[in-house]
């Protein structure tokens, strides 16, 4: 899985003007930051499908403000998504938000999607198909629907 990772990486990568050896050394470093802020996303996801309210854990976190980290934004961003689509699971919604925190880190901004992303998701996910073929099909998802 890491491996394949990797291999996501190095092709939003590509268009990035590094020595391999820096690649490499940025690759790593985008790798561990998105899955260190995106760890999260399972346990939102197990406390959904149990009945916790958004409401509920909103109440748990600050607010928002212009102080706030990198980190509390993407928790915010994190839980609006995993309550926006209910019927994406673990394994499709992890991989859409760890995509898509390579891709913020990449253009520097949070990506935004249309609506039609959920139903592109849901089709990945329904999809009997490999470990590689899922995620390929998640990035193909997030491209086809990208507005920024």
């Amino acid at each position: 899985m890491q491996n394949l990772l990797i291999f996501f990486i190095l092709c939003i990568c590509s268009s990035v003007s590094y020595s391999q050896t820096e690649n490499r050394d940025l690759i790593a470093k985008v790798t561990e930051y998105c899955s260190v802020r995106e760890a999260t996303t399972s346990q939102m996801i197990e406390g959904r499908d149990k009945g916790i309210s958004k409401e509920r854990v909103l109440s748990q976190l600050p607010p928002l403000t212009a102080a706030s980290t990198d980190a509390e934004r993407a928790t915010l961003s994190r839980l609006n998504d995993v309550y926006a689509m209910k019927g994406i699971g673990i394994k499709t919604m992890s991989a859409h938000r760890f995509f898509g925190c390579l891709l913020g880190a990449m253009k520097n901004k949070e990506p935004m999607f249309n609506s039609g992303l959920e139903e592109s998701l849901l089709d990945c996910q329904n999809m009997a198909v490999s470990v590689d073929e899922h995620l390929r099909c998640v990035r193909t998802a997030q491209r086809k629907h990208l507005i920024n």
